[in-house]
């Protein structure tokens, strides 16, 4: 701010006019150089100055966004560590459920595998026997898929890998050396539908270990092959064929269950042999 200083005006814009209509117009004294006193007010801006304020300002703006930032960025840290307990709370829970399952699955093969040593009928042994079997092999399918940490999609070469290593203790190990497996890799499903092929699964191989070799152990071949959005999945052996799965309750749970994921099952011979391909689609 500058000191006092004079302003020269085209005349005093304080002094009335004093205009009378009835005298010709002429020229005014007012017009004379007026000057006034002038203190407190600013010199004009000068180029650096502008160049200063100009410089302040986008600073100013700099700090203002940087605290939005900041906000942002805390706002943004708490709702994350807030679905991160929001998603341990929710693995606590599918953990404990999942356990509750194990053990209530547990539970009910106990429960047939009693009654089976009861009963003085071969038949209902043999029957109470075969739904144990079917138990364990949803228990294994279970356990296998809710182990660890879950996903929504499943590998489905590796997951039939290891079902088959899960399965092969209660079919015998003496089938561990005749089991041939072809797999394509890379093919990924929902765990929903790996549920259902997990059981389509067991229960072939449970008709297998029934019926192919009359009960003795043999070969068994386990295909997978992707056809664009197609999967198929084949088991195949080389025992009795066609006629030796025929009877039963098997067959009906085996096209229930390929049903249930909109898949079609088809039988065909072997030569030797029995061959059921399941079709389904990845999506």
């Amino acid at each position: 701010m500058r000191a006092a200083h004079v302003v020269k005006w085209a005349g005093n814009p304080h002094k009335p006019d004093g205009a009378n209509t009835t005298v010709p117009l002429t020229p005014r004294n007012s017009f004379d150089a007026w000057r006034e006193i002038v203190r407190g007010r600013a010199l004009p801006w000068t180029l650096p100055e502008f160049d200063a304020a100009t410089r302040l300002r986008a600073a100013l703006l700099e700090v203002q966004q940087n605290r939005r930032i900041l906000d942002l960025n805390q706002q943004l840290t708490e709702t994350v560590q807030s679905k991160d307990l929001l998603l341990q709370d929710n693995k606590f829970l599918i953990g404990e459920i999942n356990h509750r399952v194990q053990n209530s699955l547990q539970l009910v093969s106990h429960y047939l595998e009693l009654q089976g040593r009861k009963s003085d009928n071969p038949d209902v042994s043999a029957a109470l026997e075969e739904a144990r079997r079917r138990i364990i092999a949803v228990s294994l399918v279970h356990r296998r898929l809710y182990r660890g940490n879950q996903s929504d999609l499943v590998d489905v070469a590796r997951y039939i890998e290891d079902l088959c290593t899960d399965t092969l203790p209660f079919m015998g190990e003496d089938w561990a050396q005749h089991f041939s497996m072809k797999l394509a890799t890379g093919v990924m499903i929902s765990t929903d539908r790996a549920v259902t092929l997990g059981l389509l699964l067991t229960e072939l191989l449970i008709n297998a270990n029934k019926y192919a070799y009359g009960g003795a152990a043999g070969p068994i071949d386990i295909g997978l092959t992707k056809d664009g959005t197609l999967l198929h999945f084949t088991v195949a052996d080389k025992g009795a064929g066609m006629i030796s799965y025929s009877k039963g309750f098997s067959p009906r749970i085996v096209q229930g269950l390929a049903s249930q994921i909109g898949g079609k099952l088809d039988y065909s011979h072997n030569n030797p042999g029995l061959r059921a391909v399941v079709t389904v689609s990845i999506t």
